[in-house]
C-alpha cells in the first residue's frame, strides 16, 4: 500500500540564502524509513533609504556631511554601488567630482563606487556623504540624483 504526506516548512527572513538539507523520517507500526531532500533558499535583495531626498543650504566653498543609512531587508548579505548625476540650477552647475562616499576615504563620485559593505539581512549601514560647493558657485536651488544600487555581496 502507498500513503502520500504533504509537510510545510517556514523559514524565517533571518536566515541566509543558500543550500540546505531537510531530513525526512517516516514510520508505521512495522518500519522505519529516511531520506535526505536537498533545496536552495534563492537570495532576496530588499533595501531601504531613511530619506528620499536631502536638502542642503550652503555657500559658496563650503563643505556638509550627510549620513543615509541604508537597510537590508532581505536574507543575504548585500553590497552596494553609489552613483550621482552633476547638480543642476538655473545658474550653474556642481560637478558630481564635488559629491563624496566614505569608504575608509572619501572617493568622488565622478565615477560610480562599488562599496564591499556586507551588510546583514535585517541590519542598517550608514552611509557618509561629503558635498563640496565650489569656491565661485552662484547661489540658487541646486538638484541632481544619487542612486543607491544594492546587490548580493560577492
Amino acid at each position: 500500500s502507498a500513503a502520500w504526506y504533504i509537510g510545510n516548512i517556514t523559514l524565517p527572513s533571518s536566515l541566509l540564502a543558500g543550500q540546505y538539507e531537510i531530513g525526512i523520517e517516516v514510520s508505521d507500526a512495522e518500519n522505519t524509513n529516511s531520506t535526505a531532500q536537498y533545496f536552495e533558499y534563492l537570495g532576496i535583495v530588499s533595501t531601504e533609504l531613511n530619506v528620499s531626498s536631502f536638502s542642503l543650504s550652503m555657500h559658496s566653498g563650503a563643505v556638509e556631511n550627510r549620513v543615509v543609512q541604508l537597510l537590508n531587508g532581505g536574507n543575504t548579505l548585500i553590497d552596494t554601488e553609489i552613483s550621482a548625476e552633476d547638480l543642476l540650477s538655473e545658474k550653474g552647475i556642481i560637478s558630481k567630482d564635488s559629491i563624496e562616499i566614505f569608504e575608509n576615504v572619501w572617493l568622488p563620485l565622478s565615477q560610480p563606487v562599488f562599496m564591499d559593505l556586507n551588510v546583514a539581512p535585517q541590519t542598517k549601514a550608514d552611509l557618509q556623504f561629503r558635498v563640496r560647493t565650489p569656491q565661485q558657485t552662484p547661489s540658487g536651488h541646486y538638484e541632481g540624483k544619487i542612486t543607491v544600487t544594492s546587490m548580493e555581496s560577492r
